[in-house]
């Protein structure tokens, strides 16, 4: 893909630290503790690791007044990690139960804290085609996650850029128009046992799963999101066909002068429609990554936005029809309630051409969309035939190898509440690349008698280009592997995540709760 060499990465690096901290009250009745760091603009603190007997309650307060409230109902809303709150100075206090008899004695453990203080202020990816266009923007579908952008295409499904990183259990989602941290109330945590992602370059960078309830309002980010634009829908963005011709707007929290990251919005041409990503004129900065790529024309969005590169002809996303993207975003619609329209089906584009160096760097003509090359007509493909494994029978309610509670209805899971709560059943033989995953012999997984063996399992869609050995052939889908394909080309599957709950573990990054213990299993 050289092509593709001087694209960079629309990422805001973020300036923040995590380190342990020591703060445990043992088995008491009441308790209180201040945290102080100085300078830092924000910060979080974990109680993942503390005991609330029923109707007790930890309240947060801030310098400035702002409180939040914890009860054990509401940290597993927030992954046992409190909100992001702009202070340097936070004192904890721990309300005993309001009745007199039954237990009324708690454990508050602070196991970790993350605040805003690094030695490194680096933008990167800068990527303005020409002057900065970019005006300021209300648009409540999209939000501020770490140092990218994330939005919304139903009442809790999320999407943002795979090369943004793995959610952890205290990342959140903020919904803000301003460079600050959001209200407690439009802050959101990550279901982050229903996230995937892919990152391997332009086309191949995506990543989504599902938001949990906000821990003050109770309220999915769509439905809240929703009461402020004033109608049941209008909250999320609703998922478009992908134009060959027409403008582009990108939306997003990338950077402005200072540093400041408030959201901001720019509308340009649309110059390339490839067979995985789009490539458009609009402006972006670091921070952009993630943004909705949104045609114009009819205010659907048609990709995430992934890279910079001006010089190499526009910026660049990743379609939102890409089989993979497009298969786990469905997924996730099926969980998440309301569903907005299916993603279409689309009819592959030709090749692109590889990009020659811009003559002048400084100067990014814009093309007009009448001008744009019109691919040739295309016979729409059959219906994708895809699976894990055609010899298991779906809905049959027996999760059989090569099924997994992420591509199968047959196999049980619990994917929200706590973390250290949730599985997801598999057939077959053990296998560690399920999140959260246990044998479909396990008794939460409806015991043996659920189970069945099956040949062994392979990963491809008829219809996608791609011609990917263990089960795809000229016989079953000759549109991806015509006679005189060389030998078949392994299909991207899903990179694997994080690991669940006391699996084995060497770093924090390897655990979905962000934390590896000191006896190397997750916490």
């Amino acid at each position: 893909m050289a092509q593709f060499e001087d694209l960079h990465e629309s990422i805001f690096q973020v300036c923040e630290t995590t380190e342990s901290y020591d703060y445990d009250s043992g088995m008491v009745a009441s308790a209180n503790t201040t945290i102080y760091i100085p300078d830092t603009p924000w910060m979080q603190l974990d109680f993942s690791e503390s005991q609330l007997a029923p109707g007790a309650t930890i309240i947060l307060t801030t310098a400035d007044g702002t409180r939040q409230e914890l009860s054990e109902a509401s940290l597993e809303l927030l992954n046992g990690v409190s909100a992001v709150l702009e202070t340097e100075e936070v004192s904890v206090e721990l309300i005993p139960p309001p009745q007199t008899t039954g237990q009324r004695r708690s454990r508050v453990v602070i196991s970790e804290l993350k605040y805003g203080l690094c030695g490194n202020d680096e933008i990167i990816a800068e990527s303005l085609c020409g002057a900065d266009d970019r005006t300021s923007s209300d648009d409540v579908r999209a939000g501020r996650i770490g140092g990218c952008t994330g939005y919304l295409v139903s009442n809790n499904v999320f999407i943002q850029a795979g090369h943004c990183g793995t959610p952890s259990s205290s990342t959140r989602l903020h919904f803000t128009f301003t460079g600050s941290s959001a209200p407690i109330q439009d802050q959101y945590a990550v279901d982050v046992s229903t996230y995937q992602f892919l990152n391997n370059g332009v086309g191949q960078d995506w990543g989504a799963g599902l938001l949990l309830p906000n821990s003050e309002t109770g309220k999915l980010p769509g439905v809240a999101q929703s009461e402020k634009c004033g109608t049941a829908d209008c909250g999320w963005y609703t998922i478009g066909s992908i134009p060959t011709t027409g403008d582009i707007r990108i939306t997003g929290y990338g950077t402005k002068s200072g540093s400041t990251r408030s959201q901001r919005t720019h509308v340009d041409a649309l110059t390339l429609a490839a067979s995985t990503y789009l490539r458009y004129i609009p402006d972006t900065m670091g921070g952009n990554s993630g943004s909705p790529v949104i045609h114009e024309q009819t205010g659907e969005v048609v990709g995430v936005h992934t890279h910079g590169g001006c010089e190499n002809g526009g910026n660049h996303g990743t379609r939102i029809d890409r089989s993979d993207f497009q298969q786990h975003v469905q997924y996730l619609l099926g969980l998440s309630g309301p569903t907005p329209a299916p993603v279409p089906t689309f009819a592959p584009t030709p090749t692109p051409p590889t990009f020659a160096p811009t003559a002048n760097p400084t100067h990014f003509p814009t093309a007009s969309p009448t001008n744009l090359p019109t691919p040739a007509p295309v016979p729409t493909p059959p219906t994708p035939l895809s699976g894990t494994n055609p010899a298991a029978t779906p809905n049959n309610g027996i999760c059989e190898d090569g099924e997994t509670c992420y591509n199968s209805n047959d196999c049980r899971s619990r994917t929200g509440g706590k973390p250290s709560n949730r599985y997801c059943c598999y057939g077959g033989d053990d296998r560690n690349d399920v999140t959260n995953g246990v044998s479909c012999a396990d008794s939460r997984c409806g015991g043996s008698q659920s189970c069945s063996t099956a040949t062994e399992p392979v990963y491809w869609t008829c219809g996608d280009g791609v011609c990917a050995g263990g089960g795809e052939t000229n016989t079953n889908c000759p549109q991806d592997c015509p006679l005189d394909t060389p030998a078949p080309t392994p299909f991207p599957t899903f990179q694997s995540t994080c690991k669940g709950y006391n699996a084995a573990c060497q770093r924090n990054t390897d655990c979905c709760s962000n934390k590896c213990r000191g006896n190397r299993r997750c916490g």
